[in-house]
């Protein structure tokens, strides 16, 4: 109770016994991914983990290159970056060779054994589309490459439905707000993906009238289209988030879809009986 108190949690007994599917949790083993040079993104990924008590540790490109990661983490989160810029890093005439390339084709091949063997990746914004298209994805943005006249949404908070029967879902409401800022929208393409691979919609963009503050162009585009997956690879997940969760640290309506994708991957499910009178 008096935890409760001092959090402002609007606990309540249960009326009788409680039979759900749960997660039992483990001790979060997280990676950031922070690349020579600098990342506006990740930085403010790294305010809002600090802020709210989650530990974690940076990885540089050289640690994802060199596979020096597996067996120490069990999430990575790649913030908001051009894809090339992960794999290519900065060139070596432009920096010190210790802090010049990316993470490279060798680096994806690491974390894609990573995932497979129980991993989870986190890609936020821009960062999706690398593993979209390296790993070959059952996904496409619907908005990527459109003329400024056919769809622009520079930065807007839109309507989404949100599936809380997901473990990354767990305590959202259905309704909820997202900061749309030249985000992504997407597909889930038919296909026989991966040995144990599946697509699952955990956030939608809402049907009509998605816009809820700002002004988009082209709307429509956006009804019924993903805008986050969870994709199945054998015993890891991949998690995609195409609108910015996190953005700036500051969309708190958000954040508990991210910080549920830290704990989401490691955990184990199993039926949990509460209670009995």
């Amino acid at each position: 109770r008096s935890i409760a108190e001092s959090l402002s949690l609007p606990l309540a007994p249960a009326e009788g016994p409680i039979q759900v599917t749960a997660y039992k949790l483990k001790p979060l083993r997280l990676a950031l991914f922070n690349p020579w040079g600098g990342n506006m993104d990740e930085g403010w990924t790294k305010l809002m983990l600090e802020r709210f008590d989650f530990p974690y540790e940076e990885i540089r490109p050289a640690d994802v290159r060199e596979g020096n990661f597996a067996g120490r983490f069990d999430v990575i989160v790649f913030a908001d970056q051009a894809p090339q810029s992960i794999v290519n890093g900065i060139p070596a005439n432009r920096i010190p060779a210790e802090y010049a390339g990316g993470i490279a084709e060798e680096g994806l091949d690491h974390l894609r054994d990573f995932v497979r063997k129980g991993g989870s990746v986190v890609a936020l914004g821009n960062a999706s589309k690398l593993f979209i298209k390296s790993w070959g994805l059952p996904l496409v943005d619907v908005v990527a490459g459109l003329k400024t006249t056919d769809f622009f949404c520079p930065g807007s908070i839109l309507d989404v439905r949100v599936d809380s029967s997901h473990p990354v879902g767990y305590g959202m409401p259905e309704k909820a707000s997202a900061f749309f800022a030249r985000s992504s929208a997407f597909e889930i393409l038919p296909s026989n993906f991966a040995p144990g691979g599946q697509v699952r919609t955990i956030v939608k963009y809402a049907g009509d009238q998605v816009l809820q503050s700002g002004w988009i162009l082209g709307e429509n585009r956006l009804y019924d289209r993903a805008a986050a997956v969870d994709v199945s690879m054998e015993k890891g997940h991949v998690i995609l988030f195409g609108f910015r969760v996190q953005n700036r640290a500051q969309p708190h309506g958000t954040f508990k879809l991210f910080f549920n994708s830290l704990y989401y991957g490691p955990a184990e499910s199993s039926e949990l009986r509460v209670g009995s009178n």
